[in-house]
């Protein structure tokens, strides 16, 4: 009698060991999707921003000025006079320019939180550009999650500094 009880109870055990390799196993094969998802993921927002933050390098408007010169020369202005209209407009008229250049790298943005942020040096908050806002002079929209960034540092003809941010939001 005990020898029958012993090989049941062990048939058991072994039947119990057995399952658990086998549950382990098919929990570790189907994190292994979602770690390679959210790895691909990952790199392809800091590939965005950063294509994105490339292809404003190497922009010209429909005139043949290059973005980064025309828009140091518009935050001079600021810096000169404290004017913020033209580089507003400068920066969100969809219709020609440089506006139409930053409407198209939002739209084509994988998140739906993206801006673009304008710093004077690396404190005073000018600008924040979103898909379907502006607001000049204010702190950032408030946005939480996880962030991808992409940044540029920009002088102006005065020689102050000013940052260029591309930001993806999740």
């Amino acid at each position: 009698m005990n020898k029958g009880q012993s090989s049941i109870i062990d048939a058991l055990l072994f039947l119990l060991i057995c399952a658990s390799a086998a549950t382990l196993m098919f929990y570790t094969a189907g994190l292994y999707g979602e770690n390679t998802t959210k790895q691909l993921g990952i790199v392809y927002n800091f590939e965005f921003a950063k294509s994105a933050m490339l292809a404003l390098h190497y922009a010209q408007d429909e005139s043949g000025n290059f973005f980064w010169i025309e828009l140091s020369k518009k935050l001079t202005d600021i810096s000169t006079s404290g004017d913020t209209t033209s580089t507003v407009n400068y920066l969100t008229d969809s219709s020609s320019g440089a506006g139409k250049l930053i409407k198209t790298v939002l739209k084509k943005s994988p998140s739906s939180k993206t801006d673009i942020k304008i710093t004077k040096g690396n404190t005073k908050i000018y600008c924040y550009i979103s898909y379907n806002s502006v607001s000049c002079g204010t702190s950032s929209p408030g946005y939480t999650g996880t962030v991808f960034t992409s940044k540029t540092e920009l002088k102006d003809l005065r020689g102050n500094t000013w940052n260029f941010y591309i930001e993806l939001y999740y």
